[in-house]
Order: structure tokens, then C-alpha cells, then sequence
């Protein structure tokens, strides 16, 4: 078996069936294994994929494992050398299954790969980042990354490649679209199951570079994604997991004083949000569920213990 795909489903059940049926389109290769894992999305989604896509290997849970957890479900069942991990909120386009293969297998020292992700529109969405640090996420707590020109002398502000201009070797890639040499998960290991949601592929890129191997872009690659489509029903989760998975990240590789100084830019950060999107929220707004729901996500975080383990508001 070449390669496996593996995509974690919850709650998507017309864009699990494009996706599926976008895969299926656009391969004309023998050796493609396909994997679902369902987290109880309750939404028809399994009752789908038994009836229009039998041949498709399909984990059931009864309840929501979150992605990295689920995604060691298929890749515990999975044959392929390599192991795509692809989101049910995206396409397949044109030869990139092929050009997948292609890549992994002329490049052996790459432990994972990441595609080329488009917007609907043909936008590119970002794909690729660096690792991050203190100037990055101070950036990103406070929006910096907005207001600055990005250049030699700001580039430290900024975690990820702007409109993907970048090929070769990168520090990591979008979790949504890479792939991964069963060789190096066999050697390293899986997603560590602590992240619930986000900052898994950060994880292991991290690990992958730390044992040697090469993160890589990968070319002629085209991924269509529709972006926070399973995100956006549980808007105060992703948020949470959001924060939290980032300070997992510091604390499990970085040394203590970058722990501290990160966990108090994520609380001024939570702190400046709870503040806008509570004053949002007031005031006449066409998206008034959205801004209710965001202020009691930084509400919930604002209220939560150093390491996020609980949180004395919802």
C-alpha cells in the first residue's frame, strides 16, 4: 500500500461526501487506501458513508476524541507508507495525490509534507509557518502582525509565510493537508494525544526536527479548504483549545521563564479580547450570536487555572 488517507470527521457531512468524492475523481492510482474516523458527529454523516462509500474504511466513536487522538486511530489501522492527513472540509484538486507519492518517495529524508492550500475564491491560505517564539506570539496576542510591513526587520513578528511564497524546507505545515512517512512515526511517534484540538502538527513538526528529518513543502500540490467549517459550530471550544494547546506546546519545549512570559501575553491577550468582544456584543452588531459566543469563549479562558486544566466561568 502507497498511501493512506486519513481525515477526521465531525459534524460535515455534505463536505465529507465532496471530499471523499473529490479523492475519488482525481485518482487514478493503484495502491490509495481511504480511512474515516467519525467523532460522533450525529449528523447522518456515518449512515453516508455506509451507504455511498462502502469500500471506505470507517471508525465510529461514540464520542468527540478530538483530532489527534482520532487521527492515531487510522493511522493504527493504516498500510500506506505514507500517511495523508486531510481535513473533511477540503478538495482534492488536479494531480495531487500523484504528485504526493511522487515527492515522498524521491525525497526520503522528508518526514512530512505539507500541500498548497487554496481558499474557495483561489486565495492562498496559509500553509506554512515557522516555529513560534516570544516576538511571534506577542505578535499574535496583540495583532501586531496586522499593523507592520513585513520585511527583513519585522520578519521575527510574523509565524507564518505570507500568501505561501516559500518552497523547500519549512518548520512546519498546515495539520489541515500533510503528509507523513510511516517510516518517521514509527521512529518518533504519533500525535500526542494531550492536544484535543490545534497545535498537534506543531508537535510533531517540532519532534520530526529534533530527530533529524525534514519538513518540507510540497510541490504541485492544490488543496481547495472551506476553513472552520467544523470550528465554527462550537466557537467556545475552538477558542479554548486554541490557548490551551499553544501553552501545552511551551510548556512541554520550552524552558520555564518562556512559559511564564507566554502564559501572561495569553492572559493580557484573552484579557484585551474579553474586553472588545464584550463591547462588541453591546452595541448593534449583524453578527450578534458570533460576538456572544466569542466574549464567553475569552470569558471562560479569563476565568481558567495557569494551565488550563479548569475554569471557574462555564
Amino acid at each position: 500500500m502507497d498511501l493512506s488517507i486519513i481525515i477526521v470527521n465531525w459534524k460535515v457531512r455534505e463536505l465529507l461526501r465532496e471530499c471523499l468524492s473529490s479523492i475519488i475523481s482525481f485518482s487514478n492510482r493503484d495502491g490509495l487506501e481511504l480511512i474515516v474516523i467519525d467523532n460522533a458527529s450525529e449528523d447522518g454523516s456515518v449512515e453516508m458513508m455506509k451507504n455511498e462509500f462502502p469500500k471506505v474504511k470507517l471508525i465510529v466513536n461514540k464520542e468527540n476524541y478530538g483530532f489527534g487522538k482520532a487521527c492515531n486511530q487510522g493511522i493504527g489501522i493504516a498500510r500506506g507508507r505514507y500517511l495523508f492527513i486531510l481535513n473533511p472540509d477540503t478538495l482534492v484538486k488536479g494531480h495531487t495525490l500523484e504528485n504526493i507519492l511522487d515527492f515522498m518517495e524521491s525525497n526520503p529524508q522528508v518526514g512530512i509534507g505539507g500541500c498548497y492550500v487554496f481558499y474557495p475564491d483561489g486565495r492562498p491560505q496559509s500553509s506554512f509557518y515557522r516555529f513560534p517564539t516570544l516576538f511571534s506570539y506577542l505578535s499574535r496576542m496583540f495583532s501586531l502582525f496586522r499593523l507592520l510591513p513585513l520585511n527583513r526587520l519585522t520578519q521575527k513578528f510574523f509565524w507564518e509565510y505570507k500568501d505561501n511564497k516559500v518552497s523547500g524546507s519549512v518548520d512546519r505545515v498546515l495539520g489541515g493537508a500533510m503528509v507523513l512517512s510511516k517510516k518517521m512515526v514509527d521512529q518518533i511517534g504519533s500525535f500526542d494525544e494531550a492536544y484535543f484540538m490545534y497545535s498537534e502538527e506543531l508537535d510533531l513538526c517540532y519532534r520530526a526536527r529534533l530527530t533529524g528529518w525534514k519538513v518540507s513543502t510540497i510541490p504541485g500540490t492544490e488543496i481547495i479548504h472551506y476553513h472552520m467549517q467544523s470550528g465554527v459550530q462550537n466557537l467556545r471550544n475552538i477558542t479554548f483549545h486554541s490557548f490551551k494547546s499553544d501553552f501545552i506546546f511551551f510548556k512541554k519545549f520550552y524552558p520555564v521563564y518562556k512559559v511564564i512570559l507566554i502564559r501572561i501575553m495569553q492572559f493580557l491577550g484573552i484579557f484585551f479580547r474579553t474586553m472588545a468582544w464584550g463591547g462588541i456584543y453591546l452595541f448593534p452588531y449583524s453578527k450578534k450570536y458570533y460576538a456572544k459566543e466569542k466574549f464567553l469563549s475569552y470569558l471562560k479562558l479569563l476565568f481558567s487555572n495557569f494551565d488550563y486544566s479548569k475554569s471557574l466561568f462555564l
